[in-house]
């Protein structure tokens, strides 16, 4: 995980800290965990990651669960069978009501 932290410039670093607090502040038994290099938040399942998409330099939160959220309220990239992904472009948008419901309702998958 130590690689991709490297490879962030300070933008792109504020939105991971904020991503990273997002999740982990609503919910003492989410945990973060580097997994295939890259940070991953657990709580009973795996849930969400971090990583940046190197050919547009943007941030996007993986949902491990996305397939599984409403694809009517949530606009998430991706056709899978299981993960989904939310490009966040700007510190305000890793600030934004909208997502932090997306990760609640991602969060209420994991029973």
């Amino acid at each position: 995980m130590e690689a991709f932290l490297d490879s962030l410039n300070s933008e792109q670093e504020e939105i991971y800290e904020a991503l990273k607090a997002l999740i982990l502040d609503q919910d003492s038994a989410i945990v973060e965990r580097s997994s295939y290099g890259i940070p991953f938040y657990f709580r009973k399942k795996r849930l969400f990651y971090i990583n940046l998409e190197k050919a547009k330099k943007q941030m996007y939160l993986g949902f491990c669960m996305g397939a599984k959220l409403d694809p009517e309220n949530f606009f998430l990239e991706g056709d899978g069978t299981s993960i989904r992904k939310k490009s966040v472009q700007n510190l305000s948008a890793a600030k934004d009501p909208d997502l932090k419901a997306l990760v609640i309702a991602a969060i209420e998958l994991d029973v």
